[in-house]
């Protein structure tokens, strides 16, 4: 009896510890649920991230686009420009050789013009003298003229009627030849005169007439010339001013450029390291995965030795009440050995899930990158 008492209060403490055991089992298993749900959630977190990640690297990618388009378009501009530069340096070129030609064809003119007057007032002298000379011969031309009808009225006084007829002839003819003369002779006179007053007066006429119309378009071409070449000028200025905005511009664009490769290669680097970890974690699940699984079967196996142990302890129990000592005493030991082998198995199966379920401190180390200064820490 009391061997089975002996028995019966070892089968109980032995049930007590099994509780025990397996409350902590389920305890156990409730922090792998726990740790499985947080590994859930920052696996969520992981991949919110880099979808936003992804997204930034996508609007980068769209920025650096445009800003090669405005790249692009700004080099033709500059090309267009510096090519108008240089057609607007051409016609500034050209403008200023018309300018210097229309000066010096305007100096000749001017020039030209004081030789004329020189030349007319040199002449001037030449041609009184010429008039004169023409005026004295033909007062010479009357005097003879006059003098040979003197002789051809000496010559008929012997015949009376003849000499009244040649007399009155030669008073008539020589009236006439005597009004000639004098015609001539104030005409003669009054032509150098007249000349030399008029002929002065109509060149100066002539000249001034020539040169204000040759001065006055000159003049206007001159100030278009002018006002051409100050508009040019200004225009050349303000291509020179835009040029150096937009090379400033382009020095601008070319380090937000520089900015931009420097982010996308660290985000680069960030998301290999990303889908490297990725890959890691996704091993640790499939390894949490069959350890599950692993628990799951020891855990059924536990619950079928559980049973199959709460199934004998009765039957021990109404044993030891039986008034037959020989028949107890004889199915004893053999009961007592079968739970005692239930209880080695559950012990194994206990230390290999604290084997199992002893998770190694993990230490988050800062990953160090090249491309940055600092850490790069998990959130």
């Amino acid at each position: 009896m009391e061997s089975d008492k002996v028995a019966a209060s070892r089968a109980l403490t032995q049930n007590v510890e099994m509780k025990n055991q397996l409350d902590e089992l389920q305890q156990r298993f409730v922090q792998l649920t726990n740790d499985k749900a947080e590994l859930v959630i920052r696996l969520d977190s992981e991949e919110f991230a880099n979808r936003e990640i992804r997204q930034n690297y996508n609007s980068m990618e769209q920025k650096l686009q445009a800003n090669e388009e405005r790249f692009k378009f700004k080099d033709e501009e500059m090309i267009r420009l510096s090519h108008e530069n240089v057609e607007l340096q051409r016609q500034q070129l050209m403008l200023q050789q018309q300018l210097d030609r229309l000066r010096h064809y305007e100096a000749k003119a001017y020039h030209a013009g004081e030789e004329t007057e020189k030349e007319n007032g040199a002449d001037a002298p030449e041609n009184e003298a010429e008039e004169a000379k023409e005026v004295g011969l033909l007062h010479n031309h009357s005097h003879d003229h006059s003098h040979q009808h003197s002789d051809g009225h000496c010559h008929d006084n012997d015949h009376d009627h003849s000499h009244e007829h040649n007399h009155h002839n030669a008073g008539d003819h020589g009236h006439p030849h005597d009004h000639p003369h004098d015609h001539t002779h104030d005409h003669s006179h009054s032509h150098p005169h007249d000349h030399q007053h008029d002929h002065p007066h109509d060149h100066g006429q002539n000249h001034a007439h020539r040169q204000a119309a040759e001065t006055l378009p000159t003049a206007e071409a001159v100030e278009r010339l002018q006002s051409r070449f100050t508009t040019l000028i200004s225009q050349v200025a303000d291509l020179t001013e835009e040029k150096h905005s937009l090379e400033h511009l382009v020095l601008q664009l070319q380090s937000e450029t520089e900015t931009i490769g420097e982010y996308i290669a660290l985000y680069q680097t960030q998301r290999r390291m990303l889908k490297q970890r990725e890959y890691e974690k996704a091993a640790q699940m499939r390894l949490l995965q069959a350890e599950r699984e692993q628990l799951r079967e020891k855990i059924e196996a536990l619950n079928k030795l559980v049973v199959s142990l709460g199934v004998e302890l009765p039957a021990d129990a109404a044993q030891a009440k039986q008034p037959e000592a020989a028949a107890g005493s004889e199915h004893t030991p053999g009961e007592g050995e079968n739970s005692q082998q239930i209880i080695n198995k559950i012990q194994d199966i206990i230390s290999e899930i604290k084997e199992n379920t002893e998770q190694p401190s993990h230490n988050h180390a800062g990953d160090h990158l090249n491309c940055c200064m600092g850490k790069f820490e998990v959130v």
